[in-house]
């Protein structure tokens, strides 16, 4: 069987695993996913199973690259990985306002470019980031070219600040909140992340492992 499965990925479970299962189901062995999600994120991964592998980097590169991400971060708290899963590095007591967040994302929405986050897939002399920073080494990248197209404010629950953002490949939702928080002088990590909308394909047609 050849074909693309629009999966909303569940939190907790790797890219690669969740194509792994999803290939199962259809009784192949081929399988491949367009983009990446982070384990501790959900929502829109395309996979590819069969002969429908081959059509992968051609879809990667469409001009319909733009990705949309809601995503929460939590002020007070800097984490190693930026992520809520990670380990506490740093904590303050000091909260934004409306304004200065707001002007933060004017800010990022003007920039080029962006540093991954030191827990990525990023390669570093043959190694992925991670797998350096987790065994304790200094991890140092450089930035990369990126593009956001729109990175909106939209409201808070509690302790969690939400937003939405469209923004090119290669974009680190991670990155996004740390430098929100940074253009505030505050810190922040990250709570949630939702991709709804990748490569063309949106959330609004994608099912989850549960409905098979």
């Amino acid at each position: 069987m050849d074909g693309i499965i629009i999966l909303d990925k569940e939190s907790g479970v790797y890219s690669r695993t969740a194509g792994g299962r999803v290939a199962k189901i259809f009784g192949e062995k081929k399988f491949g996913h367009i983009g990446t999600l982070d384990p501790m994120a959900t929502g829109v991964l395309p996979i590819a199973i069969g002969n429908a592998t081959k059509m992968i980097p051609y879809i990667e590169e469409t001009n319909e690259n733009q990705k949309e991400y809601l995503f929460g971060l939590r002020f007070g708290i800097e984490t190693d990985s930026l992520d809520i899963t990670g380990k506490i590095i740093n904590t303050n007591d000091f909260i934004p306002n409306k304004q200065d967040i707001d002007q933060a994302c004017k800010k990022i929405e003007q920039t080029l470019e962006q540093i991954p986050p030191v827990f990525s897939a990023v390669h570093v002399n043959g190694k992925r980031a991670y797998e350096l920073a987790r065994g304790g080494a200094d991890v140092e990248l450089k930035p990369r070219p990126i593009k956001i197209y729109e990175l909106v404010y939209d409201g808070k629950n509690g302790a969690e600040y939400n937003f939405r953002v469209v923004c090119s490949r290669g974009t680190y939702v991670r990155s996004l909140v740390r430098d929100i928080a940074k253009m505030c002088g505050a810190i922040a990590t990250t709570t949630y992340i939702r991709r709804t909308l990748t490569n063309g394909f949106d959330i609004k047609n994608a099912v989850t492992l549960d409905f098979f």
